[in-house]
């Protein structure tokens, strides 16, 4: 996945790891707001039932045995 990255080719990223892929986007997106945060720009906050980290570790958890699963059929 590495390999495609560095050649920009997303399509290829994609299909060697979907799932590494889309952490490293939402990983990407969350980076951004914070440098803008940084800097002096808006705040960007989500819905008060998205901040605790439960929710996001259990959805975390589920997505990655579902395409554990599902891959593996």
């Amino acid at each position: 996945m590495g390999v495609h990255l560095l050649d920009l080719d997303l399509a290829g990223a994609w299909a060697a790891n979907p799932f590494v892929f889309s952490v490293g986007v939402g990983v990407g997106v969350a980076a951004v707001f914070w440098v803008v945060e940084a800097v002096g720009g808006p705040r960007v906050r989500l819905p008060r039932w998205l901040i605790d980290q439960r929710v996001w570790m259990s959805a975390l958890g589920v997505i990655a045995l579902t395409f554990t699963i599902c891959r593996n059929l």
